[in-house]
């Protein structure tokens, strides 16, 4: 099997020979994409705590349909509207901080 990555076949191996240009993109993808990305991950995890964290991955939806009709011209629809705003309550609801309630439950029963 002969493909632009090299050559295949059933009882061979690959014989792949990436440029300098192909090396030098995987290179800078892993430095930074990648470990700009874990850094950035571990700050926000450090200042906002899991919580925040995983918050904005589920907003990550809202910013990706909102790319998808200003870049794609997609359209959204209603299913999509209530997901949407289920997401953003559901946030809302995780990171709203709980009422002290006055009650202290007796630890010494």
């Amino acid at each position: 099997m002969q493909s632009g990555f090299g050559t295949c076949s059933a009882f061979g191996s690959w014989n792949l020979r990436p440029t300098v240009g192909s090396l030098t993109a995987a290179l800078a993808l892993g430095v930074f994409c990648t470990a700009l990305a874990l850094l950035l991950y571990f700050r926000l995890l450090r200042t906002l705590g899991p919580i925040g964290v995983t918050s904005q991955s589920y907003l990550r939806c809202g910013i990706s349909v909102l790319l998808g009709v200003l870049v794609l011209g997609e359209h959204v629809t209603a299913t999509i509207g209530l997901g949407l705003l289920a997401i953003v309550l559901g946030v809302a609801a995780i990171n709203t901080p709980k009422k002290a309630s006055g009650h202290r439950a007796d630890t010494n029963a």
